[in-house]
This record gives structure tokens, sequence and C-alpha cells, in this order.
């Protein structure tokens, strides 16, 4: 607390210093819980602010591609606080397809109830980062359709919890790709990714791909796994093969990826690349 209280005050001198003054009728000091920006900061992580779930509990099913793009771009929003949100979102995404036709079929009545049940679940709470966690594990898959990152760690109880979900689809030129360089992609761009997390801290890296082992132990590589090795030895981790079966986290995410081949973490090193960053589902702070 009075390492906190001092740098409010340093903070607050700077900011006088500029001729800057704030209302102390609107300043308020130590609180346990606030909303900030549609969410609600509890201890230990996030949970939607409760006027955005009253709004999206009153959400009425859209009656045109206007309004559906307009409802599904507000829960999208809370969509880290909805597993599978990709899985589930599949139907209403179907219908912004630029060659689709409106129609809104009891399956799609049901993934947009599902989406708002879930988001209206009482207590729901994403964890922050915790660097002193008893283990960080960072599950990647990749699939012709795109690449799913999903980030946990463990508590204290050794119950696992998420921390971060990216995803992106492919390119032309990735979608070439065989299973072994689709994997070391998915699982250099999830290190690149989420290293502020990452960097510095032992984790696991959980794949269904066993020949990223071979990667990490091959002196002999040359081109772009040459490259891409380079990138991971700056990471301190271990492989973990997970069969496929069992690999649902990334493997969901990687098949229903974000409508966007955007890379901006240097993974991609071929000439197909845009210029506009990668999107996060969501990244706790």
């Amino acid at each position: 607390l009075k390492g906190h209280m001092e740098d409010v005050l340093r903070t607050l001198r700077a900011l006088g210093a500029k001729g800057l003054r704030f209302h102390p009728f609107k300043c308020f000091w130590l609180l346990v819980e606030m909303d900030l920006l549609g969410n609600r900061v509890v201890p230990g992580g996030l949970a939607p602010a409760e006027a955005k779930i009253s709004a999206i509990r009153a959400l009425t099913s859209p009656a045109s591609l206007p309004e559906l793009r307009s409802k599904l771009a507000f829960v999208n929003y809370y969509r880290a606080y909805i597993p599978n949100f990709a899985v589930i979102a599949a139907p209403l995404n179907e219908l912004l397809r630029k060659d689709a036709v409106w129609e809104w079929s009891p399956a799609r009545e049901a993934a947009f109830a599902q989406l708002k049940e879930v988001i209206c679940t009482p207590g729901i709470v994403l964890r922050n980062f915790e660097p002193s966690a008893t283990a960080t594990i960072l599950y990647t898959d990749w699939s012709k359709s795109g690449i799913g990152v999903v980030l946990h760690q463990k508590d204290a109880e050794g119950q696992e919890y998420l921390v971060a979900c990216l995803s992106r689809s492919l390119n032309p030129h990735e979608r070439n790709y065989g299973s072994y360089e689709g994997e070391l992609l998915a699982a250099v761009w999830g290190v690149k990714s989420l290293r502020l997390f990452l960097h510095g801290v032992r984790f696991l890296l959980v794949t269904d791909h066993q020949p990223i082992k071979w990667l990490m132990a091959n002196q002999e590589l040359t081109g772009k796994p040459a490259r891409w090795s380079l990138i991971m030895q700056e990471y301190d981790f271990e492989v973990v093969h997970r069969p496929g079966a069992t690999h649902i986290n990334a493997d969901v995410l990687s098949r229903y990826p974000l409508p966007s081949s955007a890379d901006a973490t240097g993974a991609r090193l071929d000439h197909f690349s845009t210029p506009s960053a990668a999107l996060a589902i969501w990244a706790s702070p």
C-alpha cells in the first residue's frame, strides 16, 4: 500500500507540474474494485461490468445483417469470457460471408442465446498473469484454417486457469504449408505474440505435433526452420506432446480463427505478410 501511494503521489506531482488539476469529488482512491472500459477490475482479474451484462441480457435477436454485425461486435468484445466462442458463434459468422443469404435459423437463434447466457454467468472472472505461478503453459495448434494459441497458468492447488487466447487465419501461402511447417509457425507466432508474458519465464509448450521437439534439437537447420529456431532460442520452455484428440483448446481456435491473416510479430518469414497488427481475443493486463 505504501509503495502504491508513493506512485500515486509521484504521478500527481508530475501532472500538477504540467498544469493539470484534479477535482477531488471525481477522484476515487484505494478501491478494491472498479469499472474500466466495460469491464470490472476485481482482485486477481477482470469481470464483465454489470451495466454491460444487463445490456447484453436485453439484446434481442438481430433481424438484418447490419444489426447482426453490430450486436455480434458488441458480444465479441467480451469473447474472452466465453469458452469456445468461435465454435458457438460459427453459425452467426456464416451470415457475414459475401455470398451468404440471410436466414435466421433455429441454430443461429440458439447460438446467439448461448453467447448471451455464457457472458451473463454470475461470478465469471478472468485471471491475471502471475510470473510466480506454479506453472505456465502455452498450447499452440495449426490447421488449414488458421492458428490457435492458448495461455494457461496453474494456481497453488494445481488448477489451470485461462490467461490469454489468440487466433488468426492464414494467408494463401501459409495454407500450402505441410503440418510440420504449420505447427512450427503456430509455435513461433504464439511465443512472439505473448512475449510480454513469456520472455524470462519458464513455460511448457504443448503441441499435438512431435517434430517440434526435433526443431529445437537439430543443429543442421537451414532456411526458414533455422530462422524460426533462432527465434525460439530466446525463450525458456519445454516441448510437451499432446495427442490431437485431447488438444481441444488451441485446436478449436486454429479451426475457427479470427477473420484476419494479419501478423505483426515477425513470425511470418515470407513475402506475403500484411503490415497490420495481429488480433488478440484477450490478454490479461
